[in-house]
């Protein structure tokens, strides 16, 4: 993966002001990326049914 978030969202997680932000956005994107893997899993499940 050529484009890398973390690559330019490096400065805001070493400014104090920014860092309890950038945790709470990593970790929305961790539980976005496991519901959409659930949803996608259970409509696969459905589909092949």
């Amino acid at each position: 993966m050529i484009f890398s978030p973390s690559a330019w969202l490096t400065p805001f997680f070493n400014t104090p002001l920014w860092r309890a932000g950038g945790v709470s956005i990593t970790l929305g994107w961790i539980v976005s990326i496991f519901v959409l893997f659930v949803l996608v899993t259970c409509l696969t499940i459905a589909f092949k049914s």
